[in-house]
């Protein structure tokens, strides 16, 4: 047939037909992408040619020099790159091995040995949540997802040695809430975030002092997603006084200087003889207590403020979440123990144990090894 061709219409046919070569040789490895240089390198010989058989030598000529010299230059860059990004990942571990070591020093060396080896083989996920980023623990493979819940003030590292234990047979989420805490509500909400990112349906929730509160919360608001509810030394979501005991604190932190909040939080770290994990605790406290200031701890009981305006409403003699629950506690814990029978009693289709050891509030950092035992033990 006569007339003459269409060179764009030529072009377009190349390009679309090379766009499937390229897309062919991009890879997904360890959830990263990859191959996307020799994807683009393809698909910049395929319009190389184009223009050389399109005539346009000269053009063609610079162009590939160009493309030589940025594959070699980048190539390197990328290389300087990850050196780069290795130096300072391993500046890092050594600054949190020489961090460690000021404060654990006198720690028993296997404890010392398990509790940096979580830190360094379970590094921390980021999510978006309201304009920040935060933090949270995500690994395991199990078919049930635990989620761990920290107490005020502490880290999901307070659960090292339970997650150690229970990490082969479950997949375990931890979120790290803010120093200053969170409400319920958006405490909540950052917990669902987090499923949602990591495309979880249902959840065992354990949740320990302020989790607990959390974990109680959960419970009202999603029953839906929960496969079942562990609560750990921990408060009666609801009850009247909270409000009133917290604009007391508040007070007195004001009037007081943060040394001396420094110096009654300290007294709370007590020696027990029969546990093997004093200096363990001891060393955690003190690590916590460095980083805390006044700022913070009024940043907290605002906080805590709103949590307990939002459970003010939450009826003290029935919940709505029915399925199982386990309830831990330590008689010596003089903080949560007193409200033990009444979370018995609101969450009927429960089974409890109660620690005998002297762990009071701490017992998971006094007794983990216990503590782990009879958790896996209620879970399975």
């Amino acid at each position: 047939m006569g007339g003459t061709g269409d060179p764009v219409r030529i072009a377009a046919n190349i390009v679309s037909g090379v766009r499937f070569l390229g897309a062919g040789a991009i890879l997904l490895d360890s959830g990263r992408v990859v191959w996307l240089t020799t994807a683009s390198t393809i698909w910049l010989a395929a319009a190389l040619r184009i223009g050389i058989g399109s005539g346009l030598y000269v053009v063609s000529g610079i162009a590939t020099v160009v493309v030589l010299i940025v594959l070699l230059i980048f190539e390197h860059l990328a290389e300087m790159l990850e050196k780069l990004m290795s130096d300072t990942t391993q500046k890092r571990k050594n600054m949190i091995s020489q961090n460690f070591r000021s404060f654990y020093k006198d720690v028993p060396e296997r404890q010392q040995k398990l509790f940096l080896d979580f830190h360094n083989n379970h590094p921390y996920s980021t999510i978006s949540f309201q304009n920040r980023e935060l933090k949270y623990l995500s690994f395991g493979e199990g078919k049930k997802t635990l989620v761990f819940l920290h107490g005020a003030l502490v880290r999901p590292d307070m659960w090292f040695y339970p997650i150690t234990v229970l990490e082969d047979k479950y997949r375990i989420i931890a979120p790290l809430f803010p120093p200053q805490l969170l409400g319920a509500q958006e405490a909540v909400d950052f917990i669902r975030a987090i499923l949602k990112k990591e495309n979880i349906s249902k959840v065992v929730l354990i949740g320990y002092s302020y989790g607990g509160g959390v974990a109680q919360y959960f419970a009202e608001k999603h029953p839906d997603l929960l496969d079942k509810l562990v609560l750990s030394h921990t408060g009666l979501l609801g009850r009247e006084d909270s409000s009133e005991q917290l604009e007391k604190f508040k007070k007195v932190v004001k009037l007081i200087p943060i040394s001396l909040l420094k110096w009654r939080l300290k007294g709370r770290i007590e020696y027990v003889p029969s546990s093997e994990w004093n200096e363990f605790h001891k060393a955690y406290f003190m690590e916590i207590n460095s980083k805390l200031n006044k700022r913070l701890f009024l940043d907290y009981i605002e906080n805590m403020l709103i949590f307990a305006d939002e459970a003010k409403d939450f009826p003290v003699d029935k919940r709505e979440w029915t399925g199982e629950t386990i309830l831990l506690g330590t008689r010596s814990d003089k903080d949560a123990f007193k409200h033990f029978e009444q979370l018995l009693k609101l969450y009927p289709n429960s089974k409890s144990y109660i620690f005998e050891e002297e762990g009071g509030h701490h017992m998971v950092f006094l007794f983990p090894e216990e503590y782990a035992r009879i958790l896996s033990q209620y879970l399975e």
